[in-house]
C-alpha cells in the first residue's frame, strides 16, 4: 500500500511505501503529462513515444491528465499518444503525442486554448510547471539523481536555490 501524504506540510508530498508498489510510476505519469518525458526516456529513439505504450496490453493509445491552479485559474492538460500499425505486418507505422490545453476542469471543444488564448496562457502555465529539470531537482530527489545533484559545481548549486526560492 502505497501512502500519499496530502495534508499541507509546507508544499511538500511525500509518496512512500514498499519496493515495486508504483511509487516512480505516479512520478512518470505526471512528468509525461506535464513535460512529455520521464527520466527513464531522455534519450531520443526511433517511434521514441512508443515507450508510453504499455507492450503487454493490446491497445495502440494511452493519455493522461491533470488539473493545475494558477492563482485561483484553473487550467487542464492532456497529453495523449497514439501508435499507428502497418495493417501488412502490424510493425510500427507511426507513433505521435498529442498535448492539449484547456481553461477550467473539463476538457471539452469549447474549453480548448487555440491560437491567440493558448499563445496567451503559454508562457503562465510554463512558468507555473517550471521545466523538467526544475522538477527533477526540486521535486524528485530519489536515489538516481541524488548524487548528480549534490555533485553539482558549486555556483551552479547556488544559483539554484536562489531561484528556487523565489529570489531570481
Amino acid at each position: 500500500n502505497n501512502i500519499i501524504d496530502w495534508k499541507d506540510k509546507n508544499g511538500i508530498i511525500q509518496i512512500t511505501g514498499k519496493n515495486q508498489q508504483g511509487k516512480s510510476t505516479i512520478l512518470d505519469v505526471i512528468c509525461y503529462i506535464l513535460y512529455g518525458k520521464t527520466m527513464y526516456t531522455l534519450k531520443k529513439k526511433k517511434n521514441g513515444d512508443n515507450r508510453y505504450l504499455n507492450n503487454k496490453r493490446d491497445k495502440d493509445e494511452t493519455s493522461g491528465g491533470v488539473v493545475i491552479d494558477i492563482n485561483g485559474e484553473k487550467y487542464t492538460i492532456v497529453r495523449k499518444t497514439t501508435r499507428e500499425r502497418y495493417k501488412k505486418n502490424n510493425k510500427i507505422k507511426n507513433v505521435k503525442t498529442e498535448l492539449n490545453y484547456y481553461k477550467g476542469t473539463k476538457p471539452s471543444e469549447e474549453s480548448k486554448l487555440t491560437d491567440e488564448s493558448l499563445k496567451q496562457t503559454q508562457p503562465i502555465i510554463d512558468s507555473a510547471i517550471g521545466s523538467f529539470e526544475d522538477f527533477l531537482r526540486i521535486v524528485l530527489t530519489n536515489a538516481d539523481n541524488l548524487n548528480e545533484l549534490i555533485s553539482t559545481d558549486r555556483s551552479v548549486f547556488i544559483d539554484s536555490l536562489i531561484k528556487d526560492a523565489g529570489y531570481d
